[in-house]
C-alpha cells in the first residue's frame, strides 16, 4: 500500500535534515580536532593526495618500479592511520570522531535500504 503524499514528503524531509545535520556535525568536529591537533590535518591532506601520488608512479616507471611505488604509498599511509589514530587517543577523542555519525546506522539516515524501506522508515 503506498504511503500518502502528505505523509511520505514531510518524512523524507526530516531524512534530508537528518543527514544535513550529521553532515554540520562532522564539520564541527573536524574544525575541532584539527584546532586542537593541526597534525592531524596534515595527516588527512597527504591520506588525501594518496590517489594523485599512485597517478605520479604510475606515469614515471615501469610494472615492477609502479608495483614497488604502490607498496611504499600503501606502507606510508598505514603509517600516518596509526599515527593521526594515536594522536586522537592521546588527546581523548574517540577512534571514529572524524566519521559521520547516523541516527539509523543500517540505512545510514536515508530510510531505505538498497530497495527496501529500513526498519526505522517503518517505524515512523
Amino acid at each position: 500500500m503506498p504511503i500518502p503524499e502528505q505523509i511520505l514528503r514531510p518524512l523524507l524531509l526530516r531524512y534530508e535534515q537528518q543527514r544535513d545535520r550529521n553532515k554540520e556535525e562532522l564539520e564541527a568536529r573536524r574544525g575541532e580536532v584539527y584546532r586542537a591537533l593541526p597534525r592531524v590535518a596534515e595527516i588527512d591532506g597527504l591520506l588525501s593526495s594518496t590517489g594523485l601520488r599512485l597517478l605520479s608512479a604510475a606515469q614515471r616507471g615501469d610494472a615492477h618500479s609502479l608495483s614497488e611505488r604502490v607498496a611504499a604509498i600503501a606502507r606510508e599511509n598505514e603509517a600516518l592511520i596509526a599515527e593521526k589514530a594515536a594522536l586522537l587517543e592521546a588527546a581523548g577523542y574517540p577512534a571514529d570522531v572524524l566519521e559521520l555519525h547516523y541516527l539509523c546506522p543500517d540505512c545510514q539516515d536515508t530510510g531505505h535500504i538498497g530497495g527496501e524501506k529500513c526498519h526505522c522508515f517503518k517505524q515512523e
